[in-house]
């Protein structure tokens, strides 16, 4: 058997119907053996970053998914996808073609012809594993190997570099060694005290007035979504999220106040840092998370942080009082073991529930903008609108920000973002794997002007194959979020002397973009723009009644904010713009870390 015949036939064999290609030279023979498996279909995609995003995102959906390039300049476009399925710990196995070993000798310090890149020694710090195949007869091997470590503990990519004259040789499957992970010990966790400290763990709940559980991104990852509804609702413990958490629990269940942070929502923010306890489940307490200065997060709680990666227990700059190295199944498990109870926390309920009624992102005067859209006003219509069995995906900047604060989750729904590296044109891309791998049912794609320019070539891809992707361009004709970011960090006064101020983010300074609706035409995609909020739902829903591919250009004011926002190092409570500082107080059980606004109003 021709070994990339294997390769195929291996990808086939795990369930994987679709792999993401770019083809070139060196990956022609792996590209061909598609003929011989009729149960992998290959999808070209016009960049291979675009391939390593759409293999991220089909992950999601699959559990696995699998990208094939050409070397050199393909593997190394690949290279942003890859750092996206790092950070946000998605299994993706992603394979590079490369030339024959005759061609290079992998000890001299540069390669000595054309199209030659070490990617294995490239993606060593982004990937669990990256392997470079010599070797035939381990080709069963290796992806035995890579496929274990991209799915097991922790979750993440994984790279086989093969090249050309490996892929065209002979070999005898049912004569390959396989990978045996009991024979090699490879992440066996440590498991000692583990029962010691999750009964230590439900003492200190017990214990606890206004405990709190934060949920992340580890928890889907983990697969243990309905382990930590049920734990939930079990004790009745107020619940927030991180991004990666976004859609665990829907947006009108009972314990749910929001996602937290930096830009999070403020009810969430008020929860958190007024809590005396805080489970952390599959969250790593980033700095977005809990504000520029860690020490003032959560600052009167004991924290419980619950995680397999130690690495991240170990890092984390916030000070963990009961660290727990875990996998959440096996937690959960030991947690159930023991007798829990709905928690006596009424009072503590109550003032959560008033911060969940009382605080909003989307405030009255939003609805009287007229002649352009307010984006608050637009997600709470669209989050209405779209149904829960339809995926949303949104990019990066402004556009995540929004939808984050103002998107409404439905039961079962997913709404998600590459959040660890937050690429501009991630959700085009991701789009298209998501659309595969839910068998092509549609999806809403929610993307800035700028970052549709990054991929806006895949809306050939979209066309090609007949996606039914929905996408909805929140158009402000700028790079809003970098342009807020300069008014706060400058100390902008006015509106003159910012767009004064500002370098390559709007067409003013340099930065510009094409009439979309145009561009749709241009490629077969029927196409509107919605201008004003009195045809806001119409063309919502007819945009969604398109049976094919769609694109809807929402046009935002230029000078659209992000609102609420963390500025000048204030604790994740005070958000900008400031709430009335008697009210404030109300809100507020524990102290200040300051002792007035003067005290950080010059950092």
């Amino acid at each position: 058997m021709k070994l990339s015949d294997y390769v195929i036939h291996y990808l086939a064999e795990l369930g994987i119907r679709h792999v993401f290609v770019v083809t070139g030279g060196y990956a022609v023979n792996l590209i061909d053996s598609f003929h011989n498996e009729p149960r992998l279909k290959h999808i070209p995609v016009n960049h291979e970053q675009v391939a390593a995003m759409a293999g991220e995102a089909y992950s999601r959906f699959a559990g696995l998914s699998a990208v094939i390039t050409t070397n050199a300049p393909g593997a190394l476009n690949l290279l942003n996808g890859i750092d996206g399925a790092w950070n946000d710990s998605i299994p993706c196995i992603f394979i590079c073609g490369q030339v024959n070993r005759s061609r290079w000798n992998r000890s001299k310090e540069r390669p000595g012809g054309r199209e030659i890149v070490d990617i294995v020694t490239i993606t060593k710090s982004i990937t669990k594993y990256s392997e470079y195949i010599d070797n035939p007869l381990m080709i069963r091997y290796f992806l035995d190997k890579a496929v274990y470590i991209a799915k097991s503990n922790r979750p993440g990519p994984v790279l086989l570099d093969i090249p050309l004259d490996v892929q065209k040789a002979n070999i005898e499957p049912n004569n390959l060694v396989g990978f045996n992970p009991e024979l090699e010990k490879i992440n066996t966790p440590d498991d000692d005290c583990l029962k010691t400290k999750v009964k230590h763990a439900w003492h200190l709940i017990k214990k606890s007035k206004r405990p709190v559980i934060l949920l992340g991104g580890g928890v889907r990852n983990s697969g243990t979504m309905e382990q930590a509804r049920k734990l939930v609702e079990k004790l009745g413990v107020p619940t927030v999220v991180t991004w990666c958490g976004f859609d665990i629990l829907s947006h009108d269940h009972p314990y749910y106040l929001g996602n937290i942070g930096s830009y999070g929502n403020r009810k969430a923010n008020y929860t958190i840092q007024n809590s005396d306890l805080v489970l952390v489940l599959g969250a790593r307490l980033n700095l977005r998370q809990t504000g520029g200065e860690p020490k003032t997060f959560a600052r009167e709680a004991i924290k419980i942080m619950v995680d397999f990666d130690e690495f991240e227990l170990e890092r984390c700059s916030v000070k963990i009082d009961l660290p727990v190295k875990s996998e959440l199944s096996r937690f959960f498990d030991l947690f159930f073991n023991l007798s829990l109870q709905y928690l006596d926390i009424d009072r503590w309920r109550d003032k959560t529930r008033y911060y969940k009624d009382r605080f909003t992102e989307i405030l009255p005067e939003y609805y009287q903008q007229t002649g352009s859209v307010n984006v608050y006003v637009f997600m709470k219509k669209l989050s209405e609108t779209v149904p829960a069995e339809m995926p949303v995906i949104t990019d990066c900047g402004g556009n995540l920000i929004w939808t984050m604060q103002a998107y409404k989750v439905k039961e079962g729904q997913r709404v998600f973002s590459n959040m660890g590296l937050s690429s501009m044109g991630y959700s085009l891309a991701a789009s298209i794997g998501a659309c595969l791998a839910n068998d092509r049912k549609p999806v809403i794609c929610l993307i800035g002007d700028g970052g549709l320019q990054v991929h806006i070539q895949e809306l050939q891809t979209i066309k090609y194959h007949n996606l039914p992707i929905k996408i909805f361009v929140i158009n402000n004709k700028s790079y809003g979020i970098i342009k807020q970011t300069i008014e706060s960090w400058f100390d902008i006064k006015s509106q003159d002397e910012l767009e004064k101020r500002c370098l390559a983010v709007s067409e003013r300074d340099g930065y510009s973009s094409p009439d979309f609706v145009k561009v749709a035409e241009a490629y077969g995609i029927p196409s509107l723009r919605i201008n004003n909020h009195k045809e806001m739902k119409d063309k919502i829903e007819y945009a969604l009644s398109w049976s094919g591919p769609a694109l809807c250009d929402v046009t935002l004011d230029e000078h659209q904010k992000i609102c609420p926002r963390l500025e000048f190092g204030r604790p994740i409570e005070d958000q900008h713009p400031l709430i009335d500082r008697d009210e404030f107080k109300e809100v507020m059980i524990v102290g200040s870390p300051v002792k007035s606004s003067e005290e950080i109003s010059g950092i």
